[in-house]
């Protein structure tokens, strides 16, 4: 969630929508970005009927090594 955006945005101008989806895709994508040992991620939900997409998150994953 991107708090500070929020914190810029009336929440009287902003519209939700909630739908169900009949069937969603849901996919992941890693990334090293500058080391290894710092993997970034990316996953979305899509809409197969429409092609929207549902939700994403993007992140900073911390390796465990046992």
């Amino acid at each position: 969630m991107n708090h500070q955006l929020l914190a810029l945005v009336n929440p009287d101008e902003i519209d939700v929508v909630i739908q169900l989806a009949d069937e969603a895709e849901v996919d992941e994508m890693w990334s090293f970005v500058q080391r290894k040992k710092e993997p970034r991620w990316l996953w979305h939900a899509i809409d197969h009927l429409s092609g929207n997409v549902l939700a994403y998150v993007f992140g900073v994953v911390k390796m465990r090594y046992f």
